[in-house]
């Protein structure tokens, strides 16, 4: 029974969120990412590729790069497909096993697959890692706070997370927010406080130690994303959108809980529970760290509900988790490979025609085709890519525009240089290329088109 409760949900749930082909333009960015550096080992460098970039890439990322370019270079996509089942074997047993601290198995296992449903967006890149380290940071933060211990621990543990992804703030927040719960619930005497702030501090000192350097501070401030639009994930969350609403719903039916029972939460329970919410509601990457958050709380709600004290976890039950994520981890790497052969990558299908383009040709691509391009067809240049951080704010509305073949996108077009151009099939700048100036269409697919000028 133990085994058929705990194993049977982590191996089912893992891999139906885990092993999928890859569609994430951000794996491909990773694995060039990470072949350059292991080239030249250069952390802030120009990009040849990119032109028009008016900023260096600074590699805050380098460690998630590199071990992205290490399984890809061995074993292929199917290596970045196993990379990422891996991590979310990982976010499963730390989602279980919090849940498991706060509630019985059966509201641990139904919080664990909140957690895993939140979690649906993870792709083939460096952030997969970082929300494990960061829901790493949300046991540690919820230990320092139940028995009000310094988290020293996690010091390290942050500047692995800058080493591997800019979400390392996220940790530090943490602690800011664990210790003005502490302290709105008068458990946070001086001495105390004065500990938790000399983790949180060192936590940030530790992220300006990697090799980047204190740059790398900035880093999660720096891009414009959501004005540009060129990366939707950075956007304001869409009120539509499946994964913010079970999530933040989930918050709100917490905090609606709480509200109505006799038993009142520490504040510290609830600072975590109203920065989920805000998370949720904020940015629609920002999702699966919300997540991490809610996991044990909707785990110790949903107890709350039963109205029974929770039971410890016995050797049997760790043993069935550890043996789920075994078996997952295993069955995950069957299927990687079969899967690393289905392409979601549109670029592929025109693999000849580019390969055939003369060295140096600027190409107008969609942002998130330009990662594949700068991957695998890198004698070729793209006029912007999907790091719109590297590039000058007006750059970057100027190119959107230019997609919406808005007034002057032929300008735009004309001052790239570009001959040759990869869009989504239909899209308007497509349209006004062909019918406008002429361009011709080399082949097209389902979902791109190639254009070349006359």
């Amino acid at each position: 029974r133990v085994v058929a409760a705990v194993g049977i949900p982590v191996l089912l749930g893992v891999v139906g969120v885990a092993v999928r082909p890859i569609s994430d333009p951000r794996a491909w960015t990773a694995v060039r990412e990470g072949r350059l550096l292991r080239q030249t080992w250069q952390f802030v460098a120009r990009d040849p590729a990119s032109p028009f970039a008016s900023a260096d890439v600074v590699r805050t990322e380098w460690a998630g790069d590199l071990v992205a370019a290490f399984a890809h270079d061995t074993w292929g996509p199917a290596g970045l497909i196993l990379l990422r089942a891996v991590a979310l074997v990982a976010l499963a047993v730390l989602f279980l096993r919090a849940a498991r601290r706060e509630a019985d198995l059966v509201p641990a296992v139904i919080a664990t697959f909140v957690g895993l449903f939140g979690s649906l967006s993870l792709g083939v890149e460096p952030m997969t890692a970082g929300v494990v380290l960061a829901m790493v940071s949300v046991v540690g933060w919820r230990g320092a706070a139940a028995g009000l211990r310094p988290p020293w621990w996690l010091v390290p543990v942050v500047w692995v997370w800058a080493s591997t992804h800019s979400s390392w703030v996220v940790g530090p927040l943490l602690g800011v927010v664990t210790a003005a719960g502490l302290a709105l619930g008068g458990r946070l005497d001086r001495p105390t406080a004065r500990r938790f702030a000399a983790v949180i501090l060192a936590s940030i000192a530790a992220a300006a130690l990697t090799p980047v350097g204190p740059r790398l501070l900035l880093t999660p401030f720096r891009a414009h994303l959501g004005e540009s639009g060129v990366l939707a994930g950075w956007t304001l969350v869409d009120i539509t959108n499946p994964l913010a609403l079970l999530t933040a719903g989930a918050a709100v039916l917490l905090l609606a809980f709480w509200l109505r029972t006799a038993a009142r939460p520490t504040w510290w329970k609830v600072a975590h529970a109203g920065t989920a919410l805000a998370i949720a509601l904020s940015f629609g990457r920002a999702v699966p760290f919300a997540a991490c958050l809610l996991v044990p709380l909707v785990a110790e709600g949903l107890q709350a509900l039963r109205g029974t004290r929770t039971e410890s976890p016995g050797r049997l039950e760790s043993r069935a988790l550890l043996l789920g994520a075994l078996v997952g981890v295993v069955v995950c790497a069957g299927l990687a490979v079969p899967l690393s052969h289905v392409d979601r990558d549109a670029p592929a299908a025109f693999r000849s025609e580019l390969s055939r383009l003369p060295s140096g040709t600027v190409v107008f691509g969609y942002h998130e085709t330009s990662s594949w391009l700068l991957l695998f067809e890198p004698q070729l240049r793209v006029v912007m890519d999907a790091r719109p951080e590297l590039y000058a704010r007006d750059d970057v509305t100027a190119y959107v525009s230019a997609l919406r073949a808005e007034p002057g996108w032929s300008e735009v077009v004309d001052r790239s240089g570009a001959t040759v151009a990869l869009l989504p099939s239909g899209s308007p700048l497509g349209t006004a290329l062909r019918e406008r100036r002429g361009w011709r269409v080399v082949r097209a697919s389902a979902d791109y088109v190639l254009l070349a000028a006359r």
